[in-house]
């Protein structure tokens, strides 16, 4: 059976309820979710709710290896099972994991998932819907092929795989899609706040890194996150440079480059050109890495994971966006679907007006391009009153008001 929308509210999406779906008595649940590390960020507000309103349910996550270790630790997730980054994607397997990926095997082979669901409402690359569907599940969830006209395209017939589906078609942030296909389902939406768990060994790695460094675990430290999956969206190198610096001048502030592995030997020449600053790429596992963010002063960076990441922990963080203020408000690239998740006034996005020709609705270039639309002075009066506010060291006559521009600001381009 296939539900589609009857009726349709004010912002165009579905306000159809699954009624027949009973999520209390469901007794396992398997979430596809192969989807990067920023998105999983983001699908933890589902998660939350959905263990609230399945409170006897043994949940296993299937994710992307890239994933694995943030899912790990979620405590709204029985078993994790990571898939290796490939067509067709296969289970990875790790001594750890052997006997969670044998009791996994034998409840999909006998068809033991009382519900299956992929709370992905764009288009699906990496075979999710196929996965739930042989599953076997009594309910097998997700959001309808029509959603979006790049999911149309992509997965064209993609409907069939499902007992349920939403069709909702208004772009809002990916939070909120995901919230919406819990309701669909039956449950209820009790907290919203995005969830993180690290282990005591990510936060002494964290620590332990600083210390080394820097020379002590008790210096302000801001994160620099300039690298994205797209090289569109990444921060560019002189930029960065410039930021830092000016941000060093008047916080006296260090910083700590963050990135994967593939990143080691870029990092590390920033790293150099800031003076300060110290690359973690390659240093710390990617739960050190959130330890780093979760104890730095702010992060500063591109639209990307450790961005999500930042929000998550309550970090007060600034988002360089490639996506112009006048672009596509589905693509996505769009902050109305992709920005960081969190406390509002500790989050600031910064894109270009207008998109660089020859680009119109989004950046399409496959190199930083509309992203140097953002003028620099704008990018650092956003990040100082961010960190004058993360610092605490606003004036009480200023507490609460728009950060004034400095000398140093001055010296940027408007």
């Amino acid at each position: 059976m296939v539900l589609t929308p009857v009726e349709t509210g004010m912002d165009g999406n579905s306000q159809l309820t699954a009624t027949d779906i009973d999520l209390a008595s469901c007794r396992r649940i398997l979430v596809v979710k192969l989807d990067f590390i920023g998105d999983w960020v983001l699908c933890t507000p589902f998660l939350r709710n959905l263990r609230r309103s399945a409170p006897q349910a043994h949940i296993t996550a299937i994710v992307l290896q890239r994933v694995r270790d943030l899912a790990a630790t979620c405590p709204d997730i029985d078993r994790v099972v990571a898939l290796r980054e490939s067509l067709p994607a296969v289970p990875l397997l790790t001594p750890g994991d052997a006997a969670a990926l044998r009791s996994f095997i034998d409840d999909y082979r006998q068809g033991a998932f009382d519900l299956a669901v992929v709370p992905r409402w764009d288009a699906d690359f990496w075979g999710a819907a196929s996965i739930a569907a042989a599953s076997g599940g009594r309910w097998v969830v997700g959001f309808s092929e029509r959603c979006t006209g790049r999911k149309q395209r992509l997965n064209r017939g993609h409907d069939r795989l499902f007992t349920h589906l939403l069709d909702r078609r208004q772009p809002t942030h990916e939070v909120e899609h995901n919230l919406a296909l819990l309701r669909f389902m039956g449950g209820e939406v009790t907290v919203r706040d995005a969830d993180l768990r690290l282990a005591s060994a990510d936060e002494a790695a964290a620590d332990g890194f600083v210390r080394e460094v820097f020379g002590s675990a008790g210096c302000d430290v801001v994160a620099l996150a300039p690298f994205a999956s797209e090289p569109k969206r990444n921060l560019p190198g002189r930029r960065l440079v410039r930021l830092a610096r000016a941000l060093r001048a008047k916080f006296g502030c260090r910083f700590a480059i963050i990135g994967g592995p593939a990143h080691v030997a870029r990092a590390a020449e920033l790293a150099a050109e800031i003076g300060g600053a110290a690359s973690a790429c390659g240093r710390l596992s990617l739960r050190g890495a959130a330890a780093l963010i979760r104890r730095s002063v702010a992060l500063v960076g591109a639209d990307s994971a450790p961005a999500h990441v930042a929000a998550a922990f309550g970090t007060p963080v600034a988002v360089a966006s490639c996506h112009p203020a006048n672009g596509r408000p589905s693509h996505a690239n769009s902050p109305l679907r992709f920005a960081p998740w969190g406390e509002p006034a500790c989050i600031r996005v910064v894109q270009p007006e207008r998109a660089a020709m020859p680009c119109r609705d989004a950046c399409h270039s496959a190199r930083p391009h509309c992203i140097l639309n953002i003028p620099e002075g704008r990018l650092l009066h956003e990040t100082i009153g961010l960190l004058e506010r993360a610092m605490g060291r606003l004036r009480p006559s200023r507490r609460g008001a728009a950060a004034q521009p400095s000398d140093i600001e001055a010296a940027f381009p408007a």
